[in-house]
């Protein structure tokens, strides 16, 4: 009996190791700071720049999801063939709105880096910055915006906490379609075709009600993801709403021709309520805090498992009150 006792536990010692090494590597994500931008690397492949500076307003590009394909729009930051040229301020990923009657949307004001006031390359990589809001060299409002960085075997994303606050007297936050938190994503996943920049159209842009096409921009949804094909693989792009965030679920500015957008305040034109409803004031001295997922994704938005993604982020985040 002890013998056999003996043979039971050899054996349980020579398979414990093989069944730990099959467990799957967590991807490795480094973050390196120079002058003028943040790099992000996912074993060893980038994923994406912070731009802090050269911009009128900070941006993330590019979006990779490896190192050969990228799933922004290179324009203007490069100019690329069949790339349609409109919209120079819808640069790859940004957060900007129209605040106290200014178009920072439109780059009518100045977005400026202060300082980093937190900067965590290892273990959960996180940078927490800080900025001004200047029109006409008045600074506007600040803001303390928090990212991390996370990856999985078919995607990586991205985790924005927004801090507004209103340093400088009231902000009012207007009711426009033209905001809040987007990118504009690489022509094969836009729904609508470009004949003159050959771009054929076609991918899909769906939300969480299931609900797909350009019916979408101005409805109420959990979150939006764009997917189609990049030299014949399937990948996306998808945006996450924070479950406790203003006006959740968001209302969403999804333009078939590539632009994604949560945007909660344009309540007048998504929702065709009055005018100014949806205009939300930042009382001086106070703040509001916005938080998304930014995730790009191989596969299309079944086969990624978008839902199920957000329903993960859901409960890990939204439901405990953590923040991202």
């Amino acid at each position: 009996m002890l013998r056999q006792i003996l043979i039971v536990l050899w054996a349980l010692l020579l398979i414990t190791p093989l069944a730990v090494s099959q467990q799957p590597a967590q991807p490795k994500i480094e973050l390196k700071k120079d002058k003028q931008k943040i790099t992000v690397n996912v074993d060893g492949e980038l994923f994406t720049e912070y731009h802090f500076d050269g911009f009128k307003k900070p941006i993330f590009y590019p979006l990779n999801i490896n190192k050969s394909v990228s799933l922004t729009r290179n324009y203007p930051m490069r100019k690329v063939e069949n790339e349609e040229p409109d919209h120079p301020h819808h640069k790859s990923v940004w957060f900007s709105h129209q605040f106290n009657n200014i178009m920072f949307w439109a780059e009518k004001g100045l977005v400026k880096h202060s300082k980093f006031l937190s900067f965590s390359p290892e273990g959960r990589p996180t940078f927490v910055t800080s900025n001004q809001w200047i029109h006409q060299e008045k600074i506007q409002m600040t803001d303390e915006t928090t990212v991390s960085f996370h990856a999985g075997k078919n995607w990586r994303a991205i985790d924005f906490t927004i801090k507004l606050m209103a340093s400088h007297g009231d902000v009012l936050i207007n009711d426009t379609k033209e905001g809040t938190f987007a990118v504009r994503v690489h022509p094969a996943l836009r729904n609508k075709a470009n004949k003159k920049h050959n771009i054929p159209g076609g991918a899909v842009m769906t939300n969480s009600n299931g609900e797909t096409g350009a019916k979408i921009w101005g409805k109420p949804a959990a979150w939006v993801d764009y997917s189609g094909k990049i030299d014949g693989q399937f990948y996306g792009v998808a945006i996450f709403d924070y479950p406790k965030n203003l006006r959740h679920p968001t209302t969403w500015h999804a333009r078939a021709y590539g632009l994604l957008a949560a945007n909660p305040f344009g309540q007048h034109y998504f929702q065709k309520k009055r005018k100014s409803a949806g205009n939300y004031t930042i009382k001086s001295g106070q703040s509001l805090t916005l938080r998304y997922r930014l995730v790009v994704h191989r596969g299309d938005v079944k086969t990624a498992k978008i839902g199920e993604l957000y329903d993960d982020f859901a409960k890990k985040i939204g439901s405990s009150g953590k923040k991202p």
